[in-house]
């Protein structure tokens, strides 16, 4: 949907009658909290995944972004990830100015 018809990922999923993320991290939390884990340093963008381990009772003690680097290829992408799921994607906001120069 996104490359056919332009669609970003939100609407890539909607259109297809899809839920947006549907990821549970309950698993992962009890996984964690069986292996004496307690605190944990993530690597998401998502600040949602955070909140979710959180709510589990898996304490983040830290985020470390993951920012990868925009290119005409995942610009839009990324961009959508930013503006419409509240991605936490600082390096954006020059990209497209640094682009034209």
């Amino acid at each position: 949907m996104q490359d056919r018809l332009g669609l970003d990922t939100v609407d890539s999923a909607t259109e297809l009658g899809l839920p947006v993320d549907v990821r549970d991290y309950g698993p992962a939390a009890r996984a964690l909290l069986r292996l004496g884990v307690r605190s944990v340093r993530l690597m998401p963008n998502n600040p949602d995944k955070a909140r979710a381990l959180e709510e589990h009772g898996i304490e983040v003690a830290g985020r470390v972004p993951l920012l990868m680097p925009a290119r005409a290829e995942n610009a839009a992408y990324l961009t959508a990830k930013r503006d419409r799921l509240g991605h936490d994607l600082p390096h954006l906001d020059g990209w497209a100015r640094d682009r034209r120069g």
